[in-house]
């Protein structure tokens, strides 16, 4: 079985095609992430991954009808962001897609890269400050320390 990084250099080998994830939240963080990897990373042959996660609370009510309005409740709002997402991309000349995915963003950011062999990710920075990301998390920070491949991190 090849590595990660062995099926990368196959990869490379066979096209000269980049697959990038440029990792998405709705927010303008997000979005001027995408327009900046457009300016200064992306190049013609590209493959582009927006790539959105949904991540649904644990800590959801126990009454059976809050949890599915909470849950329904999120899933419109992915739709909202989805929808959007696409825009983006018919506005770009970009060969580019936009993919749903489900989990803790950090973790599934990283898992994607690695499950279609991306070469780079992309993510945007809210700037969080010291405190609330010691409490909070940072995706970002995540991405950064855990994935093997390149991280670009735009600060708004």
């Amino acid at each position: 079985m090849l590595s990660v990084k062995e099926r990368r250099m196959a990869d490379t080998t066979e096209s000269d095609e980049r697959v990038a994830i440029v990792a998405m939240d709705g927010s303008k963080h997000a979005e001027q992430a995408w327009q900046w990897f457009l300016e200064n990373i992306h190049k013609e042959g590209d493959r582009c991954i927006l790539l959105y996660c949904v991540d649904h609370p644990v800590w959801m009510p126990t009454d059976p009808h809050q949890i599915a309005q909470a849950y329904h409740e999120e899933e419109r709002r992915a739709q909202r962001v989805l929808d959007k997402l696409k825009e983006l991309v018919q506005q770009s000349s970009a060969k580019s897609e936009v993919v749903k995915a489900i989990g803790e963003p950090g973790e599934t950011i990283v898992k994607k890269a690695e499950e279609i062999g991306a070469e780079l990710i992309v993510v945007g920075c809210r700037g969080l400050g010291q405190i609330r990301r010691t409490f909070l998390g940072s995706v970002s920070d995540y991405v950064l320390h855990h994935s093997s491949v390149p991280v670009f991190v735009c600060r708004h």
